[in-house]
């Protein structure tokens, strides 16, 4: 039975009758849409045109009935009430847009979608390349070609531990509370002898720099900077 109905649908054509034939496949969806829209068309009008000639055909042999002749005037103002329907519309549609009459599927245009460009100079660890040099996020590192040749924030070599104090004082009316902020040390990541010195190391000594001067942050220890920025005024 399968194998029945198979070969069956198989055979069904389900193209129908082109008038101008412009469709080459009218096999497709939109092929049988298109060719069943003119067949119709041209039916409606061969159809008006018979129901003309059969009224006028009613109305001659029935020249001295008044009732057949007001049916075939109605016929006939049916009929072409009906042709400047379906051709009026056509014609509507087309003086709107031409497009609105044509049974085609619009081509859909590849989107492109370009990446959003990051302002100059603002921080963006991810838009770093050879030609836009971007500024890192962090002070310590730096927008340039890395050992792998590509671009990147790299970490700068003259990083060092820093210890920052924040100072209050009060201004010249006696009033107004300043905040000022100065370098107390800035220390090498490397002993002389080779020894890395970690945080807790610079940590240590920060605490007692912040205590001596007095600073305000005590607990805010060191930081990792680099040496064109740390400058002690001490």
């Amino acid at each position: 039975m399968f194998l029945i109905s198979k070969a069956i649908a198989a055979t069904i054509d389900v193209s129908i009758p082109c008038i101008s034939c412009k469709y080459a496949d009218s096999s497709s969806p939109i092929g049988v849409i298109a060719n069943f829209y003119e067949l119709a068309i041209a039916l409606s009008g061969v159809l008006a045109l018979g129901m003309i000639i059969y009224a006028g055909i009613l109305r001659i042999t029935n020249a001295g009935n008044p009732g057949k002749v007001s049916e075939s005037n109605e016929i006939i103002s049916n009929a072409l009430l009906g042709i400047v329907l379906l051709f009026g519309s056509y014609i509507l549609l087309n003086t709107i847009n031409p497009q609105l009459t044509k049974l085609e599927i619009p081509a859909v245009s590849k989107i492109e979608i370009k990446p959003a460009v990051p302002v100059p100079g603002s921080p963006n660890d991810d838009y770093c390349t050879k030609d836009h040099v971007g500024k890192c996020s962090s002070d310590v590192f730096e927008c340039k070609k890395g050992d792998n040749g590509e671009y990147g924030c790299v970490q700068k070599d003259n990083i060092i531990w820093g210890c920052k104090g924040t100072f209050s004082s009060l201004a010249e009316d006696g009033q107004t509370v300043e905040t000022t902020e100065r370098w107390l040390s800035c220390v090498s990541r490397t002993s002389p002898d080779g020894t890395p010195r970690t945080k807790s190391y610079c940590d240590s000594n920060c605490v007692n720099l912040l205590k001596q001067y007095g600073a305000d942050n005590i607990g805010d220890f060191c930081v990792q900077t680099t040496s064109d920025v740390c400058k002690t005024s001490n």
